[in-house]
């Protein structure tokens, strides 16, 4: 009977933690998005140029996200609560306490707020069709240091961020692959160079291809000569010209 009774409070406690972590996303959402419109230019939040590092509630944020993960029942949440996760998470992006994109490694968690991987590949579908770059970006950094799938799943999944994802997205999605030893990489580099004009795009192509020792990397470093306003592409080159021996 003893056992029985510490159950029975159980399950009547978990659901009540659960109710609150769950509704709190959409309050939240909806809070930050006043915020961040109040203490704004219209132009600042067209362009997203906000200082969502400095939003005041991250605190309760936390706690509730927190609260969420080490219940272990983020995949109950209705798909407007999985989105709003996903747009807090894009908020987050300079702080990197929901995803840790800034400082994973192999000994590092995902998560300094117990995300785990099975919540982290639950919620990798809504990242991947969310308008949120600067959510997608996270994920793709943390892919490459799961250890529950495979890493031919791990590739795939980075390909689709690529090919669902804008400049930034699919430059960190092509790290991500050389991380990965992606076998079709050096073809997916040269496919993009044609397609992509941003500067640090240009440079990581550049270095990739380098890394690679393709074979095409002469031609690519005389195009990229030819992108004489983009000066750190030009110290890139320069390097990668003397480390490769290019005349």
């Amino acid at each position: 009977m003893y056992h029985h009774s510490i159950s029975i409070n159980i399950t009547r406690v978990i659901p009540v933690l659960v109710m609150n972590a769950t509704s709190n996303i959409k309050q939240h959402v909806e809070q930050f998005e006043t915020w961040r419109k109040e203490n704004h230019s219209p132009e600042q939040y067209a362009k997203g140029y906000t200082d969502d590092p400095s939003y005041p509630a991250w605190n309760a944020i936390d706690s509730d996200l927190e609260a969420l993960f080490k219940s272990g029942t983020l995949e109950g949440l209705s798909s407007e609560e999985k989105e709003g996760l996903i747009y807090l998470i894009a908020r987050n992006w300079d702080i990197g306490n929901i995803i840790n994109w800034l400082t994973i490694s192999s000994v590092e968690p995902i998560s300094y707020l117990g995300c785990t991987e099975a919540d982290f590949l639950h919620l990798c579908s809504f990242a991947l069709n969310s308008k949120e770059e600067d959510a997608k970006c996270q994920f793709v950094k943390v892919l490459p240091f799961l250890k529950t799938i495979s890493k031919t799943e791990i590739r795939l999944l980075l390909l689709d961020f690529y090919h669902n994802g804008k400049t930034y997205t699919k430059r960190m999605s092509l790290f991500a692959l050389q991380a990965v030893k992606y076998p079709e990489l050096e073809a997916l580099v040269q496919t993009s160079w044609k397609k992509e004009t941003d500067e640090f795009y240009k440079i990581a192509c550049l270095n990739i291809l380098h890394a690679l020792k393709s074979k095409d990397l002469k031609a690519y470093v005389k195009e990229a000569e030819g992108y004489k306003d983009y000066s750190f592409l030009q110290e890139n080159v320069a390097r990668i010209k003397e480390e490769a021996n290019i005349r």
